[in-house]
């Protein structure tokens, strides 16, 4: 620990902005409102379209693990992971989500993952069709939901809804981030 304990190395001139791990693998949002991903790709968790694990082996961190493509022109200002999913809101409020999609927490209206295979991220990723007139300020990922806070204090979630998550746990935690 202490001085022996290395600094991840996350690229070249690139600045954490923030992290968000899981018990799979761990994401950072850079200054650059760029994102990396790595640990197990199981599950399209990683969204680099090609199923290989990230950071397990020699020469995949650092300026060899690549940015997730996101789509032309797309940013992330925050990034949050859930259990084997990612969702990021861009700079004007909408979400991209990828992953593990087994229950709808990807938001896409069916139960598929994506991320592993070609021709699943960066423009083929659809925005999340939250609604009209929303803008996202806040989201957060579970074991298979997901729920979005907007600027007008409201908030919606997908995904499983097993044992009432949505009508309880999920208010409180949006309450105290306010």
């Amino acid at each position: 620990m202490g001085d022996y304990l290395p600094f991840i190395d996350i690229g070249s001139n690139l600045k954490l902005r923030s992290i968000t791990p899981s018990n799979t693998r761990t994401c950072i949002l850079l200054t650059t409102l760029q994102v990396k991903c790595w640990g197990a790709a199981w599950n399209s968790q990683l969204g680099y379209e090609d199923g290989f694990n990230r950071g397990d082996g020699s020469n995949e961190l650092g300026d060899n693990l690549p940015f997730i493509n996101l789509g032309s022109g797309v940013l992330a200002t925050i990034l949050e992971t859930g259990e084997y999913h990612n969702l990021i809101i861009t700079p004007s409020g909408q979400v991209k989500a990828w992953g593990f999609g087994n229950q709808g927490q990807l938001g896409e209206g069916d139960s598929n993952s994506y991320g592993n295979s070609e021709n699943e991220m960066g423009n083929y990723r659809p925005f999340v069709s939250l609604g009209t007139g929303l803008t996202a300020v806040d989201i957060c990922g579970g074991d298979e939901f997901s729920c979005a806070q907007f600027d007008n204090f409201e908030m919606k979630c997908w995904g499983s809804d097993w044992a009432g998550k949505f009508s309880f746990t999920f208010k409180i935690s949006f309450i105290l981030v306010m």
